[in-house]
């Protein structure tokens, strides 16, 4: 801290008539009597000890700092692993698809050689039922997947890329 430096002067000078009287009976009388005062004056001021306010400023800064690079720090990866959930969520998805899609093809070929069994008369009606159940119990969980995966998604694709899907809708470019 700098010193502080104050020089103050000042000067008074003011004019008295006045009629005074004493105890002896002499008598003073002055019409216009001057009188002159002045005074000057230096004063220093400086701080030589500020119970280290500085230095602890300084520290309480120095921490504001380090908090927001490791709020920062913490954020992005909070956003990587978000990402990265998503992305894995959407390719689990899509095996799952793909997983339930190989399932009904192998149905619709166990349903084929059930047909062509009993038109062959190899094998009772009752293959046939029950190879078609099969491909027909596999089809609810293949579009139920197709539902999900397609949700998540979206949903994913909004987290990651909102600005896009705001523009997809008609209200990202504003």
């Amino acid at each position: 801290m700098l010193p502080n430096v104050n020089l103050v002067a000042n000067e008074n000078f003011t004019v008295s008539a006045f009629q005074q009287k004493l105890a002896n009976g002499s008598e003073f009388i002055s019409p216009g009597a001057p009188f002159n005062n002045a005074n000057a004056g230096v004063q220093l001021s400086w701080t030589l000890f500020d119970g280290r306010r500085m230095h602890i400023t300084k520290n309480r800064l120095e921490q504001t700092e380090v908090l927001g690079q490791l709020n920062l720090q913490n954020a992005v990866q909070s956003t990587i692993a978000n990402v990265l959930v998503a992305y894995y969520e959407i390719v689990r998805g899509a095996m799952q698809e793909r997983a339930l899609a190989e399932v009904i093809l192998l149905n619709e070929e166990r349903l084929r050689i059930a047909e062509a069994r009993l038109a062959a008369g190899f094998a009772a009606p009752v293959g046939v039922a029950l190879a078609w159940m099969g491909w027909q119990g596999a089809l609810p969980g293949y579009w139920q997947q197709v539902w999900v995966w397609g949700a998540g998604y979206s949903r994913e694709t909004m987290f990651v890329q909102p600005w896009l899907e705001g523009a997809r809708r008609g209200g990202g470019g504003n």
